[in-house]
């Protein structure tokens, strides 16, 4: 009897739609009371921090929570829903906060409800149409505390940690356990200029340019920035190459000189290695971009 009655009870649509529509109005109601205006609060004090000319360590990781903000709320208003727009790149941890697993772990959640938040509002509702107006405003804002684009490398250096640099131990085996961390910066190629951290970069200028929506001034700053950023990288390994004998350093003895000599004609020898390395972490360049050393490399 008891289940016929409840069954009665679940057939009926609207009684469930009625449900449903209760729980998401006072979600939203508690959300924006109790969650939304404290994280707002919290944020918009770095913000203001960042912007009276106070540090300005935490802005790369501020410029990239902001540009995933305004690009969600966009994505909403485009019509994604609750799935598309936890599919989206996420909200980054904040550095303000304690770096361990319980932040991180709430920090999540936060961005969850924050999603959840996005996806009950209609798509065509004025609230978001605002939002997006002042978020956009505030990405402009903090942007603008740098030369275009200068924000990037500082982000993916504190924030993409997967990105390392290329050391000479990777070439000179076995060599590698006589490696004494020297900070001698001739033995490495920094991060910040490998294949990994350009593909990042322009990930990251593709999401910029979604949020903004300035084409001709967005395209003129990001051609000028790849433009510099492209001839430090072949610096950068223009100087490893020249620097790469120092390798033969890290050798101890005569059992170590006598591998690689044993190998030096071969393709595991640290200078076989190190055009195939060359060639894969700079196989992006365009023909215009690549110098007549490099294609010269790319033929050995």
């Amino acid at each position: 009897r008891n289940n016929m009655h409840l069954s009665k009870w679940m057939a009926d649509v609207g009684v469930l739609d009625n449900l449903e529509d209760g729980l998401k109005e006072n979600f939203q109601e508690m959300y924006q009371r109790y969650i939304m205006a404290t994280t707002e609060k919290n944020f918009y004090l770095q913000v203001d921090r960042v912007l009276s000319g106070g540090d300005t360590e935490d802005l790369p990781k501020l410029i990239l929570s902001q540009l995933r903000y305004t690009n969600l709320i966009q994505a909403r208003m485009k019509g994604a829903d609750y799935k598309q727009l936890l599919s989206l790149p996420r909200i980054p941890f904040d550095a303000t906060q304690s770096d361990d697993a319980t932040s991180i772990a709430l920090h999540e959640k936060m961005v969850d409800l924050f999603i959840a938040h996005l996806a009950w509002i209609p798509s065509d509702s004025p609230f978001l149409q605002e939002r997006l107006r002042n978020e956009r405003a505030t990405l402009i804002r903090l942007t603008e505390k740098t030369a275009p684009f200068e924000w990037i490398p500082p982000l993916i250096e504190t924030q993409f940690i997967e990105v390392s640099p290329i050391l000479l131990q990777d070439f000179w085996q076995p060599g590698l356990r006589y490696y004494k961390n020297s900070k001698k910066s001739s033995e490495e190629l920094p991060a910040i200029y490998t294949l990994q951290a350009t593909e990042k970069i322009h990930k990251i200028l593709s999401e910029y340019e979604v949020a903004v929506i300035d084409g001709p001034k967005f395209l003129e700053e990001k051609e000028k920035f790849l433009s510099a950023y492209t001839n430090k990288r072949l610096q950068s390994w223009r100087a490893f190459i020249a620097n790469f004998s120092e390798g033969q350093e890290f050798f101890k003895n005569e059992v170590d000189w006598r591998h690689t000599l044993g190998i030096i004609t071969d393709v595991q020898s640290p200078y076989f290695q190190l055009l195939a390395k060359l060639n894969n972490e700079l196989s992006d360049l365009s023909p215009e971009n690549r110098p007549n050393w490099l294609n010269l490399a790319n033929h050995l």
